[in-house]
C-alpha cells in the first residue's frame, strides 16, 4: 500500500516538531528550576546575613556560653534522632534556664519577628561543634522549635568536610525534604567565631512557593510550545506538493533553534531565512517571520513593563516614607502614629503584647510663637524633639499635634520606662536652668506616662488617654507653681 508524501511529510514533520518540543520543555524546566532555586539560595544567604547583621552579637555570646556550659557537662548527649523520647525530653530538660532568661527570650522575639516579616519557615542560631561533628541548637524562633541544647548530627558529606575543615566558610544553601519539614532551602552565616568555635545565624525557605512558581512557568512554556508545535504540523501538511525538502529541512533547522533559545531573548532564527519559492511555503515563512517579529516585540515590552513597575514601586516607597515624616522635626507623623496603632490593635487580639505609652506636650510654645516669633518657636520643637530621641533612642517617636509627641514603648525601652521618664525630666531641668540659653531655648515639657494593662485596657487608645491624662495633670501642675 503506498503512502502519499505528504502523509509521510506530515507523519516526519509531526514526530520531529513532538519530539523537539519535549526536549526545549525539558530543557527550559530544567533551566526554571536552576533559576529559581538559585534566587531562593541567593535570597536565603542574603536573609541570613540580615539577621547576623540585626541581632546583638554580645546576646548570642552569652547564650551559647550557657548552652555550651551545660552541653559540655553533661554525660549523656541525646541527638534528635531520640526527638520526644523520655530521655530527649531529661536531656533538654537541663537547659530550662537558659530559656527563662531574659537574654533568650529577646533574641528569640528579635528572629521570630524577622521570621514573621520576612514569611521564612524557620529562623535560628546553632554552634558547630567541629570536634564532636555535631550541630548544637542555641535559639530557634520557630513555632515548634528546637530546644536549646538540641543536637543534630553532620552528614558527613562533601559540603560538611569542607565546613570542618573551614568553619568560617559557613554553611553553603543547601535542600532537603523531611517528613516533618517538607522542602526545604536553607543558609547559613557565621554570626562570629572564636578559634574553632563558630556561631551561625541559619535561615529555612520553604520550597513549597518555589515549586508552585516552577509548575506556573512549566504549564505556560509547555502551552505555548505546543501550540507551537500545531502551528508548524498544519502548515507543514499543506506544503508538501512540490519541491519542498531543502525549505522544509531550513525551516525544522529555524524551528529547532527557536524551541531551543530561552524564550527570554530576541530570536532572529526566522528572520534570516531567505527562501523564495512563490507559493505556500514563501508564505510560510513569512508567517514565521511576522510571529518571530511579534514575540520579540513581546519580549521587548515585557522587559520595558518590568523596568517601570520596579520604577513605579520604587518612587511609591519614597513617597509612603515621606508621607509619615513630620517635615519640621524629622519624626514620624500622625498617619504614621495612626498606622501603628492599628498594628497594636491586631497584636492585642492574639495575645497579651506589654508596651506603653509616653505622651509629652511643650509648655509654652504659643508665648514663645507671641513673643520671639514662630521661627524661634520651630527651633524650641526641634529642641524638645531632639531630647526625646536622645533617651528613646530605641523607640518609635511621632509628633501626632503642633506640641505633641507621643513614645511607643516596647521591648527593653519598656521594661525601662521609669529610668527613661526620668532621663529625660534631668535634661529638660537642666536646660530650664542653664542661665547661658535664650529664652526658647530653655525649653520644659510635661509627660504622662502609662503601661498597658491587659485587665483594665481593653484596646491602645485606653492606654494613650491614661497618657494623656496624665500629661494634662502635670501641666495643670506646671501652671499652678508659674
Amino acid at each position: 500500500m503506498k503512502v502519499l508524501l505528504k502523509t509521510k511529510a506530515a507523519f516526519v514533520i509531526i514526530f520531529t516538531a513532538a519530539i523537539l518540543s519535549g526536549v526545549a520543555i525539558f530543557i527550559s524546566n530544567h533551566v526554571i528550576v536552576n533559576i529559581l532555586n538559585s534566587f531562593y539560595a541567593e535570597k536565603a544567604t542574603e536573609l541570613a546575613r540580615t539577621v547576623r547583621l540585626i541581632i546583638d552579637a554580645s546576646s548570642v555570646k552569652k547564650i551559647k556560653s550557657d548552652v555550651l556550659a551545660i552541653y559540655r557537662a553533661s554525660e549523656k548527649k541525646v541527638t534528635s534522632d531520640d526527638w520526644g523520647s523520655p530521655e530527649f525530653k531529661a536531656y533538654t530538660e537541663q537547659f530550662s534556664s537558659v530559656t527563662r532568661s531574659n537574654v533568650f527570650r529577646a533574641l528569640r522575639t528579635t528572629l521570630h519577628y524577622f521570621q514573621t516579616s520576612n514569611n521564612v519557615s524557620s529562623v535560628y542560631l546553632i554552634h558547630l561543634d567541629a570536634t564532636a561533628k555535631t550541630v548544637v541548637y542555641l535559639v530557634d524562633a520557630s513555632d515548634d522549635p528546637c530546644p536549646p541544647g538540641c543536637i543534630d548530627r553532620l552528614d558527613i558529606n562533601k559540603q560538611s568536610l569542607q565546613l570542618l575543615e573551614n568553619p568560617d566558610i559557613g554553611f553553603q544553601t543547601y535542600q532537603t525534604n523531611t517528613p516533618e519539614y517538607g522542602w526545604l532551602i536553607t543558609a547559613g552565616v557565621p554570626v562570629y567565631s572564636n578559634g574553632s568555635i563558630i556561631c551561625y545565624a541559619m535561615v529555612d525557605i520553604s520550597m513549597k512557593e518555589i515549586r508552585a512558581k516552577q509548575r506556573y512557568f512549566s504549564l505556560l512554556l509547555s502551552a505555548i510550545l505546543l501550540l507551537l508545535t500545531v502551528v508548524i504540523a498544519i502548515t507543514a501538511i499543506n506544503i508538501v506538493n512540490k519541491t519542498i525538502a531543502s525549505p522544509i529541512n531550513k525551516l525544522s533547522a529555524a524551528a529547532a533553534q527557536f524551541c531551543a533559545e530561552p524564550t527570554v531573548i530576541e530570536h532572529h532564527g526566522f528572520l534570516d531565512l531567505n527562501i523564495h519559492t512563490g507559493d505556500e511555503i514563501e508564505d510560510l515563512v513569512d508567517s514565521m517571520k511576522q510571529m518571530e517579529q511579534d514575540v520579540n516585540l513581546h519580549i521587548k515590552a515585557i522587559l520595558q513593563t518590568t523596568q517601570e513597575l520596579r520604577s513605579t514601586k520604587l518612587r511609591a516607597d519614597r513617597m509612603s516614607e515621606l508621607a509619615q515624616k513630620d517635615t519640621l522635626t524629622g519624626v514620624h507623623n500622625k498617619t504614621a502614629y495612626d498606622g501603628e496603632m492599628r498594628r497594636l490593635r491586631k497584636t492585642l487580639m492574639l495575645g497579651n503584647s506589654p508596651f506603653g505609652i509616653v505622651m509629652i506636650d511643650m509648655n509654652n510654645l504659643k508665648h514663645i510663637n507671641d513673643t520671639y516669633g514662630h521661627e524661634k518657636g520651630d527651633e524650641a520643637l526641634k529642641t524638645l524633639c531632639h531630647h526625646i530621641c536622645t533617651v528613646y533612642k530605641h523607640s518609635p517617636v511621632f509628633r501626632i499635634g503642633g506640641d505633641e509627641f507621643v513614645v511607643l514603648l516596647e521591648h527593653n525601652d519598656y521594661r525601662s520606662a521609669a529610668i527613661l521618664e526620668t532621663s529625660l525630666k534631668k535634661q529638660l531641668n537642666a536646660l530650664a536652668e542653664d542661665e547661658s540659653l535664650e529664652p526658647w531655648e530653655k525649653v520644659t515639657a510635661s509627660i504622662g506616662i502609662a503601661l498597658y494593662n491587659e485587665t483594665t485596657d481593653k484596646s491602645p487608645e485606653d492606654v494613650f488617654r491614661r497618657a494623656d491624662s496624665l500629661m494634662y495633670e502635670q501641666k495643670k501642675k506646671s501652671k499652678a507653681k508659674s
